[in-house]
């Protein structure tokens, strides 16, 4: 057994060595659950902008418009134009139901950038709704 005036140094060091470690897995996981979170975000605007551009009345515009108007709410931005598509009801390949949809991307920040190169990931939302005659 080592004297302890020779260890006295050795968990400054120890600690010294595993903090860059510890600090990059606990940043990468809070920035990873973030994003998830805004993935899910992403998925439900697309599904309540879908479900408010099959309810709106008028054209196909003011039904984008509409359904658009919901997605940058729910998003809690204002989406570029052009990222957002709105299909209306057409046949699926190979006849029979019916479906709209809309899709759309944009591109979201790292809340804490911790990890160079990983600080923008793309970020979208996809919903597809059966349409009724």
């Amino acid at each position: 057994m080592r004297p302890p005036e020779r260890e006295a140094g050795a968990a400054a060091v120890e600690f010294a060595l595993l903090l860059p470690v510890l600090l990059l897995v606990v940043f990468g996981m809070i920035d990873t659950g973030l994003w998830l979170n805004q993935k899910i975000t992403a998925t439900n605007a697309a599904r309540q902008g879908l479900r408010s551009y099959q309810l709106s009345e008028g054209d196909p515009a003011a039904k984008a418009a509409a359904g658009r108007a919901v997605i940058d709410r729910l998003v809690g931005r204002t989406l570029p134009p052009g990222s957002v598509t709105f299909t209306p009801c057409a046949p699926v390949d190979g006849g029979g139901l019916r479906t709209a949809t809309v899709s759309f991307t944009y591109d979201s920040e790292a809340a804490v950038g911790f990890i160079p190169g990983w600080d923008t990931l793309e970020i979208g939302g996809r919903a597809e709704s059966p349409c009724e005659d």
